[in-house]
């Protein structure tokens, strides 16, 4: 199994939560001798009527956007030597910012996209459409989201899975990202639709779930073979509930610093769905979380 990563892409707006974004980007590049680009959109400038009072009569919207364009330049160069890294490539846009980073990550094959969060805050803002919400949604390419800072490479790696196909595209996505990593191959289970249908008590619920997770177990280890994990870098655990909380329980009772989860999407649709479970987590977990989408790509750009 190949553990190269051979290009990064780091999108920033120049916030706080995108500087962790940043050095995270930066400890990954080295850590793998990749080729990191780091992206800013500067969104444009909409003309002002000449009489509005804030209007300085000598600015245009395109020297504004020059100005704007030369700050981010010169303050990404700053961050990146203070990073160590200052040979990493930088590329400025104009646009739409969610537009322009899938453009960018297309054009040139890019392997991960790294973006920002701030933690609890990060569920408001999912609601209000951010430009990292919508990268994950619709980029269709692995998006690692940065919500705590970078202090040292990634270690305790939540993986739960399902056993499908994009669980394991997530497993071995993240055994590449962090090889030197210990692995938690987490799966939660649900009994609620037996549950309904039987209307049974609590004992017969623990019966049930005494039936169920030897095997479950088996086909995590199984599971685990088949991705090519080490024995001694992976613990497997079985849990009940519904998994959305469940992986966030797990996620903060092991100290665990990312979590990998694959994401869904419906092929006749133009917009991917990140599916409850994924998003639960994206929004919920207190580390970071990578999220890696199926194979096909269904969001088309305009």
């Amino acid at each position: 199994m190949t553990t190269t990563i051979k290009q990064i892409l780091v999108a920033t707006d120049l916030s706080p939560r995108a500087d962790r974004a940043l050095t995270r980007a930066v400890q990954l590049a080295k850590a793998h001798a990749a080729a990191l680009t780091v992206m800013h959109v500067v969104e444009p400038v909409r003309p002002v009527p000449v009489d509005a009072v804030s209007w300085p009569p000598e600015a245009l919207p395109a020297e504004l956007e020059a100005q704007a364009t030369g700050s981010a330049r010169r303050e990404i160069q700053r961050r990146l030597t203070e990073l160590g890294l200052p040979e990493a490539g930088m590329e400025i846009r104009r646009g739409v910012p969610f537009l322009e980073i899938i453009q960018e990550a297309r054009a040139e094959n890019v392997e991960w996209v790294v973006l920002g969060a701030h933690g609890r805050a990060f569920l408001n803002e999912l609601l209000l459409g951010t430009t990292a919400e919508r990268v994950v949604r619709k980029g269709q390419l692995p998006a690692l989201v940065v919500k705590n800072p970078a202090r040292e490479m990634y270690r305790r790696v939540l993986v739960p899975t399902d056993f499908s196909a994009t669980s394991k595209r997530a497993l071995l996505a993240v055994t590449r990202l962090a090889p030197a990593a210990r692995f938690l191959l987490l799966h939660v289970y649900d009994l609620s639709f037996e549950l309904r249908a039987a209307e049974i008590g609590s004992e017969r619920l623990l019966a049930l779930q005494q039936e169920y997770e030897p095997g479950l177990r088996m086909k995590l280890k199984e599971f685990a073979a088949a991705a090519g994990l080490d024995p001694g870098v992976v613990e497997l655990e079985v849990r009940y509930g519904y998994p959305g909380q469940v992986i966030s329980i797990a996620a903060r009772e092991r100290q665990a610093d990312l979590v990998a989860v694959g994401t869904s999407g419906l092929s006749d649709m133009r917009y991917v769905l990140l599916g409850s479970v994924a998003e639960h987590v994206l929004r919920e977990a207190p580390s970071d979380v990578l999220t890696v989408p199926p194979s096909a790509r269904a969001f088309e750009l305009p």
